[in-house]
């Protein structure tokens, strides 16, 4: 079967689906594993002064970055006609959502009291709506 022109885009775009499920899938441990040690870093750092500081705003921040990819990666999916479960995607938003809320709420003088416990236990929380993430799709 002869693939005209104005078709090899398509052909192109459908073999690029399996290429990028198999990196989001893979990138899912990196979300998990990222925010575990950030989250688990927060709670230390609420107890111990010394694990504060600029290195572990700086992981928390890669942590997040590393949810943004995940979420590029399964748009990218979407956009391939590739459809998780409803409840994947409803995690997957949680996931934009909740460091986002993490951010705006930040500066209140409650959580700002306990910013290092709050931001670890944000880690804690995003690592475990990436496993249910995972695991609704991969049983």
């Amino acid at each position: 079967m002869a693939v005209g022109p104005g078709q090899q885009h398509i052909v192109l775009i459908a073999s690029a689906a399996p290429t990028v499920f198999r990196i989001h899938r893979g990138w899912a441990w990196v979300v998990i594993f990222a925010n575990a040690a950030v989250g688990v870093w927060g709670v230390a750092a609420h107890f111990l002064h010394r694990l504060r500081g600029r290195p572990y705003w700086i992981a928390t921040g890669v942590a997040e970055g590393c949810i943004a990819v995940q979420v590029v990666l399964g748009t990218i999916l979407l956009g391939l006609h590739r459809k998780p479960s409803n409840f994947h995607v409803f995690y997957g938003v949680l996931l934009v959502v909740g460091p986002t809320l993490a951010w705006v709420y930040r500066s209140e003088p409650a959580i700002r009291r306990r910013v290092y416990l709050f931001y670890g236990l944000a880690g804690l929380f995003f690592m475990g709506l990436a496993i249910r993430a995972y695991l609704v799709v991969h049983r």
